[in-house]
């Protein structure tokens, strides 16, 4: 999956500091982002899988669901996942075609 970079990111310079510093901001911005929709959005913090390898799989699961909203031009995941709960076939479809339609 890849990330957009969130805007407040200037292009790294020339410099490594200065590349090391604002890349470390970017990189947080980025994963701030998808820790907190995985977190509030999904439950993942609340989630009781603790052992094994279930909580990697999980993740993983999570990680495509929104990778499959977001790559069909959904962007309020809240309100998609209410959708596709409540119309489990849509669901589906947009697994079978991730496509925006």
């Amino acid at each position: 999956m890849t990330a957009s970079v969130p805007p407040g990111c200037p292009p790294g310079g020339t410099d490594a500091s200065h590349n090391f510093l604002l890349g470390g901001y970017c990189a947080r911005l980025i994963e701030n982002r998808l820790h907190w929709v995985r977190d509030e959005t999904l439950g993942e913090d609340r989630c009781r899988v603790r052992t094994g390898e279930a909580p990697e799989i999980l993740a993983g699961i999570r990680n495509a669901a929104l990778w499959l909203m977001r790559a069909s031009g959904l962007t309020h995941i809240v309100a998609a996942l209410r959708r596709h709960a409540a119309k489990p076939l849509e669901a589906l479809e947009l697994v079978k075609n991730p496509t925006p339609s």
